[in-house]
């Protein structure tokens, strides 16, 4: 082969464009639920609406008597005074590409201690036992994950309530333990037999609000659904006498951890309805009849739909109109000559019929297919799904919702997280595996725990940055953490995380909002919607330079979730001499071997670290020891202070490469002349038997004339030949040295590298 394959006559300079990357959007294939801060008769509380409510909250609220709390003025943020690239204004772009959170003036959790507290009664208003035992580990792997980027909790560290660090919501969780009260014994931690008499639940006979359903769908055992009746419901003036009864009987607040705020997370379980308010306005999704999860099958022949992946869910129709959906199932068709057969639900008292709605191939908007089907008739699509169909009903029912109190004793507020029985409904994140027929009562039950696990994490979030509802985090247009810019589950295993030491994981949690997307448009803010906080440093430096170079490092490609301000990219070149912002430049002066170390910090205070040796070459074409250097070198700097430029490669992948050239951009103060050099790593060339010595393998080179002042980005063509040697790598680190002679005589060298 050709031992220095030229690139001469093929560079090219282009003046360089304005423009803008957008990350790729993602498939989605259901919608989580919707938070929203209510006001229901004077019951003010951050309710988790039921999924198909999202996008209109309003036309399922306010015919049902609850308004929206709104705010208007600015969206303000009070970490802009650190962040002054970022914002400028102290608040929001009024252009933002999703509605953001903002600041009301009030706190957040700047720590907290979560305590369980189940209201049970007699059977059949019984708590699972292991359904229990599975949410009290949970909150006990969300403690001990604390301060890790393993799940949606660590998103909360990007909101404060002042100007200062300590004045976010850090991830520092702890977890205080659970009680029962079953209406026998007052409710004690540490002790199982409790103390005095409990506060039973509101008599069944006369409930405190009105049922408004008859049963729902509790799981999957012997075979088959089952159904536990709905005999009794509590409002929110009942829960908050229950749980100002457990501070004052258990000493909640002295118990409380110092430095920490106490929650306390309330469980009401199957066959106890939850509403606000006593008229029933807004009550929880259990209080109606839902079919369980359909189980879907297909066939490849015999149809016209279309190859993708469908989202189906089923409603009973009652003399009292059409119920609630069930949770959603999925089926996959291939080619496009497919059929879907959707079977009937099981029958149940007071049901005359049922409806189906499917998604198109890849979609997020259920539409109704055929109308009201029998009870026992499965309805087969044998043409692609109608998308001129009604969506599913959302009526106004919660998966789970979290407000506040102030303790009688001591003034303090404390707030409450309440999460009804809503398993095997709507609320259902897709991705959990369905249960298996026939399955013990002891699957049954770790199953309506996993389902129970996404909505009740919504609401312990809201509840850690709007834990005073009308004064913490919300936008102005009343909407909570996990709905900004749809924030909805993904599907096929994206929503499931696995942290914590009790072996349970993974869970499958609603990702949250992400307040960095509206002024980052980084792929890794995934297009506003959070599932776990990533911070990854990247940069590449290259392996070997000569002596006088100026080095070139670009760390923009940092994978960050959460925005990093400019200032927040620190650099060590190993030299004693550091630096800052997402790009820098250097000229080492002494030869030597230098780790380059870059550290960041995002808007969460994650911070993380990247470190790569750079050998600095000298006359003999080894790097000597290094000796005391300068305490400033100059950068990008001719013999006379003249000429000076600035080197950046282009995000690019392989192939585009391979195909279009290395894009790089370049920035001079004047005109140059000189020559470019692209070299691999000798253990690389090694590799695709390509010969030669030192450290760096030149494997491309050309003139460049007349570089001009400004901006331009040059495009560097490999001959074909080294093309299809590095076609057989997946990925590879090419550096890049410009040689340049200004036209003052001055001399310039400028080395990058990049990853591809």
């Amino acid at each position: 082969m050709r031992r220095n394959p030229t690139i001469a006559g093929r560079i090219r300079w282009a003046f360089l464009a304005a423009a803008t990357t957008l990350a790729g959007a993602l498939f989605v294939v259901t919608s989580g639920a919707q938070a929203v801060v209510v006001n229901d008769s004077g019951h003010i509380a951050g309710v988790s609406l039921v999924p198909t409510a999202r996008g209109a909250e309003s036309s399922y609220l306010t015919p049902a008597g609850v308004s929206i709390v709104t705010s208007g003025g600015l969206c303000s943020d009070p970490a802009a005074a650190t962040e002054p690239d970022i914002l400028t204004a102290g608040s929001w772009p009024l252009n933002a590409p999703a509605q953001p959170l903002c600041w009301h003036s009030g706190p957040v959790m700047h720590a907290s201690e979560a305590f369980t507290l189940e209201w049970e009664g007699q059977a059949p208003n019984t708590y699972w036992s292991t359904t229990k035992g599975y949410v009290q580990n949970f909150l006990g792997d969300v403690a001990a994950a604390s301060g890790q980027l393993v799940n949606p909790y660590s998103d909360t560290t990007q909101y404060w309530d002042g100007g200062s660090a300590s004045s976010r919501a850090a991830y520092n969780s702890l977890f205080g333990g659970g009680c029962d009260d079953n209406g026998t014994a007052k409710c004690r931690f540490g002790s199982t037999n409790g103390s005095g008499p409990g506060n039973p639940l509101p008599s069944s006979s006369t409930p405190s609000c009105p049922i408004t359903g008859n049963n729902i769908f509790g799981g999957n055992d012997a075979g088959g659904p089952t159904t536990t009746p709905n005999n009794n419901c509590v409002t929110d003036a009942e829960i908050q006498t229950e749980v100002k009864d457990l501070i004052a009987n258990d000493g909640l607040i002295s118990r409380t951890q110092p430095g920490h705020t106490p929650y306390v997370t309330v469980l009401t379980p199957p066959g106890v309805v939850v509403c606000l308010d006593a008229a029933g306005h807004l009550c929880s999704v259990n209080a109606q009849l839902v079919p369980p999860p359909p189980v879907l099958a297909s066939a490849t022949t015999g149809g016209t739909v279309g190859a993708g992946t469908y989202q189906v869910v089923e409603t009973y129709q009652t003399t009292t109109g059409q119920n609630l959906p069930s949770a959603p199932s999925s089926v996959t068709t291939t080619g496009g000559t497919s059929t879907i057969t959707i079977p009937s639900p099981p029958a149940q008292t007071g049901v005359s019929g049922w409806y189906a709605y499917i998604t198109a191939p890849n979609g997020v908007t259920y539409y109704q297919q055929g109308g009201e089907q029998a009870i026992g008739t499965d309805l087969t699509l044998s043409a692609p799904p109608d998308t001129s169909g009604s969506a599913p009903p959302g009526n106004a029912s919660f998966c789970s919702y979290h407000s506040q109190l102030v303790d009688p004793q001591s003034g303090q507020p404390v707030s409450y997280v309440v999460q009804p029985w809503s398993a095997f409904s709507i609320c259902d994140e897709p991705d959990i595996p369905p249960v298996p027929p026939y399955s013990s009562p002891a699957v049954v039950e770790k199953s309506a725990g996993q389902r129970l696990l996404s909505p009740l994490s919504q609401s312990s979030m809201a509840a850690m940055v709007n834990p005073q509802l009308t004064s913490g985090w919300f936008g102005n247009n009343g909407l909570e953490i996990d709905d900004q810019n749809g924030c909805q589950p993904e599907g096929h295993g994206l929503d499931s995380f696995t942290f914590g030491t009790s072996g349970q994981a993974p869970y499958f949690l609603q990702r949250e909002s992400n307040n960095a997307t509206v002024v980052d448009s980084d792929p890794w803010t995934y297009n506003g919607c959070l599932p776990a906080d990533v911070l990854q440093p990247a940069f590449a430096a290259p392996s070997a330079i000569n002596l006088g170079d100026t080095l070139d490092l670009d760390g923009s490609a940092t994978a960050s979730s959460l925005a990093i301000p400019n200032a927040n990219y620190s650099w060590n070149f190993g030299d004693g001499a550091t630096g800052n912002g997402p790009s820098v430049e250097h000229t080492y002066g002494a030869a030597g071997n230098y780790t380059v170390t870059l550290t960041v910090t995002d808007r969460g205070a994650n911070q993380a670290t990247l470190s790569e040796l750079v050998s600095v070459l000298g006359s003999t074409g080894l790097p000597a020891p290094p000796s005391n250097p300068p305490s400033t070198v100059p950068s990008n700097v001719g013999s006379n202070g003249a000429l000076q430029v600035r080197m950046q490669l282009m995000p690019q992948g392989l192939r585009q490469v391979l195909r279009s050239g290395i894009s790089v951009q370049v920035s001079s103060n004047g005109v140059a002349n000189g020559i470019a050099y692209v070299s691999i790593s000798r253990a690389t060339a090694r590799r695709l038997h390509i010969k030669g010595h030192g450290r760096q393998v030149v494997i491309g080179r050309g003139t460049l004339s007349q570089v001009k002042p400004g901006t331009a980005v040059l495009h560097l063509y490999l001959s074909r030949a080294t093309t299809k040697k590095l076609r057989h790598l997946k990925h590879v680190t090419l550096t890049v040295r410009l040689a340049l002679v200004g036209a003052g005589g001055d001399h310039l060298a400028v080395d990058a590298a990049g990853r591809y």
